[in-house]
């Protein structure tokens, strides 16, 4: 294998390995969401099951039964509208594939290049970016800062890219003071004719 497609194969490792921990993290996150959706859910059924024990006649409890299957209808709805649970799903599948293809570079003696560029593309198309929580992303590219990440993920740090280009202009205004005069003056041109 060349020098070019072994560089290629480095920097598509540590994309997939970059993607593995973004995957992992976004399982995290919804899985977490999902189980502040189950935790009221159950606690409301347990408060139905403890209302409707108390008494015999139904009536007595009407309101409080109307009131807490409001509530459970109201926390499966936004659950459903969610879907958290998929999310988590997806990730956790997404996570196993990005990882199953970090070892399988890996382990492999041949290194074809083509294929695992296909393999990293399906599953690329397969991740929903936008559920993916920015503090994941900045996390990620604190882990692997020195690393080329998909484009997706990477987070642009402006404040940073604005104190590079101050230094930049401060660097070459030094520069034209230490070389004499600038090489143009914009005393001397004539803005009228523009």
């Amino acid at each position: 294998m060349d020098l070019i497609s072994e560089r290629k194969l480095h920097i598509l490792k540590g994309k997939a390995e970059a993607l593995t921990l973004t995957c992992h993290l976004a399982n995290v996150h919804w899985n977490r969401i999902k189980m502040l959706f189950n935790i009221p859910l159950v606690l409301t059924s347990s408060v139905m099951a403890i209302i409707n024990s108390l008494t015999t006649d139904g009536n007595d409890v009407k309101l409080a039964n109307i009131i807490v299957n409001s509530v459970s209808v109201l926390i499966i709805s936004l659950n459903n509208s969610i879907k958290a649970s998929e999310k988590a799903d997806n990730f956790k599948k997404l996570s196993q594939g990005f990882f199953s293809l970090v070892t399988e570079i890996e382990d492999d003696d041949e290194k074809d290049l083509h294929s695992y560029n296909i393999k990293f593309n399906n599953l690329i198309n397969d991740i929903e970016f936008s559920d993916i929580s920015p503090y994941i992303k900045k996390q990620v590219n604190m882990y692997f800062e020195q690393d080329e990440l998909p484009l997706q993920i990477k987070i642009i740090d402006y404040k940073k890219r604005i104190e590079m280009c101050k230094l930049k202009i401060i660097n070459s205004h030094h520069l034209q003071t230490l070389s004499g005069r600038p090489s143009v003056e914009l005393e001397n041109i004539n803005f009228s004719r523009v």
